[in-house]
């Protein structure tokens, strides 16, 4: 019996009859047909996943890349605006499916932003450089959402209070309580 490497494999013996009525019968059974197959229990786990094709693959007009220059970056996915940060993906997986895997696992761009950096490096794909830059360019973007105007805001409802604390808050591991005291 031949193994493959990394995976034991058994091979068993069903007897196919030729009556499509009967079901299999083991081997050894009485009565059971001449004609033999050999499955290999559990090849299909170890079968290679389907091809994906790369972003090199992909018409230049649905590269995250060349979208961001050719419509600016506010028509491209998260998922695509990470591929960018992330440059390139692993064998096999294109950069694309990374940045979709990263936005599952951590349930969007806050959970990434909140998540700790030895969190990301246990994503295949995600090192320790990787996950320093997509942290260093997701504080960009959490500072520039921050970052006090140079006019005072006006607020006129609850939904403008909400807006300008929303995007500091929500980045936040604890509970805070602010205070917004308003002039008449």
């Amino acid at each position: 019996m031949a193994r493959q490497r990394g995976k034991a494999h058994t091979i068993r013996q069903i007897a196919v009859d030729t009556n499509p009525l009967a079901g299999p019968q083991l081997d050894g059974q009485v009565g059971a047909p001449a004609r033999l197959e050999a499955i290999t229990v559990g090849a299909l786990d170890s079968a290679k996943p389907a091809y994906q094709p790369t972003v090199k693959d992909l018409p230049a007009d649905e590269r995250p890349r060349e979208r961001l220059l050719e419509h600016g970056a506010g028509v491209l996915r998260s998922s695509e605006l990470i591929a960018i940060i992330l440059g390139s993906g692993l064998r096999g997986q294109p950069v694309t499916r990374v940045a979709e895997n990263l936005l599952q696992r951590f349930s969007g761009l806050g959970g990434l932003l909140r998540a700790p950096i030895s969190e990301l490096c246990q994503v295949p794909g995600i090192g320790s450089a990787r996950a320093a830059e997509l942290k260093a360019a997701l504080e960009l973007g959490r500072r520039i959402s921050v970052e006090q105007p140079e006019e005072r805001p006006q607020i006129r409802s609850p939904a403008d209070v909400a807006a300008l604390v929303q995007v500091e808050m929500e980045a936040l591991e604890a509970e805070q309580f602010r205070v917004v005291l308003l002039e008449s």
